[in-house]
């Protein structure tokens, strides 16, 4: 008995650890109690629009709510099945440009996900569960499936998940990655509370347990599984902006690696948060929490790593931080100074030279601070000992000769 709920509280662990795994969700299933779509969370990547599905033409002000408390019908709509039975078709074989279809968005991260751990793994779809959306041709769906391990093919790891699926006006189905509206989220919610789904839920439950209690070995796999693919997924990311010339990295490539066209190399790099975030003792969600940091604090970087965290000096000590809720800046030690500027109103100062980085600082009109670069409409300037952009318009710039 000691055994079991040892085991127990490590595949408790595990799937608190790893419930942000979107693709494929693995041992996710007794932490998939809430469906996706009814999250509505925005993602911090950017999405990978959709063209192949537009003009969606739906009148959404007045969501019904008499298909509430309907229960699930099974496989019963065979566009709605195919539309699924595709989706995970192409997660099986790492099919983005399928899956890019078949969306309305996608996020670009969770692609490379898809591609890459469709590398060790499959799926089987056992049933498909629907009920009418909240709109004209919409559609609440659930899948239920096998997870499969090419280590492990033996194995069939039990898995669902929901869905939000709409009609285009060309009569195409696509799946909802998007936001949906307050009244969609609250019809989803309602589905998600009927005693079919959560029946549903359940059954998952029990199924999963008795995979983790006869296979033991398949947790520590996961964890391992889960490395791997993460590492690969920062890998190819640092490949796609090293490519596009949009450095998020270390400075630690080739030599060409720069920040506002100054070479990183023997450079400090600073970074700020995005927003008040959790420091850690290691790289790990789970690890030990040292403390936290406020939005707009600024941070010495050690290291920019590949696995999405970033090591910092924090109180004296090297911490780690999810390189998403930072943006990095680079100190103005040893960067030769080419003229002067002056703020000719009242104006921020980012991280980057774009509108969307960070703000790091403000200049009040008429402020003077020297001149770093001047680049595509934004001026590089050093500001309190790193480096900043102001946005060239707002600036009254004098080049030495």
């Amino acid at each position: 008995m000691d055994k079991i709920k040892k085991l127990f509280a490590k595949a408790i662990e595990y799937i608190i650890k790893y419930q942000k795994i979107v693709y494929p969700a693995i041992a996710l299933v007794l932490a998939a109690i809430v469906v996706v779509v009814v999250l509505n969370i925005q993602m911090r990547y950017d999405k990978t629009p959709n063209q192949q599905v537009t003009n969606v033409g739906i009148d959404e002000g007045n969501i019904p709510d008499a298909q509430l408390g309907v229960p699930l019908e099974i496989n019963t709509d065979e566009m709605l099945n195919n539309l699924l039975s595709d989706y995970y078709a192409a997660l099986s074989i790492g099919d983005s440009e399928k899956l890019l279809s078949i969306c309305d968005t996608f996020d670009e991260t969770e692609l490379l996900k898809s591609e890459e751990q469709s590398k060790y793994l499959n799926y089987t779809i056992q049933e498909i569960y629907s009920q009418d959306g909240p709109v004209a041709g919409s559609y609440v769906a659930y899948v239920y499936c096998y997870v499969i391990f090419d280590e492990y093919p033996d194995v069939n790891f039990p898995y669902y998940k929901g869905f939000y699926i709409k009609t285009s006006e060309e009569g195409v189905m696509y799946i909802v990655n998007g936001e949906v509206t307050d009244a969609e989220n609250e019809y989803i919610a309602g589905v998600q509370d009927q005693a079919d789904v959560i029946e549903l839920i359940n059954k998952c439950n029990v199924e999963n347990s008795e995979v983790i209690l006869e296979n033991q070995y398949i947790l520590d796999y996961l964890l391992e599984l889960d490395k791997v693919v993460s590492t690969a997924v920062g890998e190819r990311l640092a490949e796609i902006n090293a490519s596009q010339g949009n450095d998020d990295g270390d400075g630690n490539g080739d030599g060409g690696d720069t920040i506002g066209d100054i070479p990183l190399e023997n450079q400090t790099l600073y970074a700020t948060a995005l927003t008040s975030v959790n420091v850690r003792k290691s790289d790990s969600a789970e690890s030990e929490r040292l403390g936290e940091v406020s939005q707009g604090q600024k941070l010495e970087v050690i290291e920019v790593q590949v696995n999405g965290w970033t090591k910092v000096i924090y109180e004296g000590q090297e911490a780690y931080i999810k390189s998403e809720y930072l943006s990095l800046i680079q100190s103005a030690e040893g960067v030769s100074t080419i003229g002067m500027m002056k703020a000719l109103d009242n104006v921020n100062v980012r991280s980057e030279a774009n509108t969307d980085s960070a703000v790091i600082g403000a200049l009040v009109k008429n402020d003077s601070y020297e001149i770093a670069a001047v680049q595509d409409g934004w001026v590089m300037i050093k500001f309190d000992g790193i480096l900043g952009y102001v946005s060239a318009e707002y600036c009254e710039c004098t080049i030495f000769e």
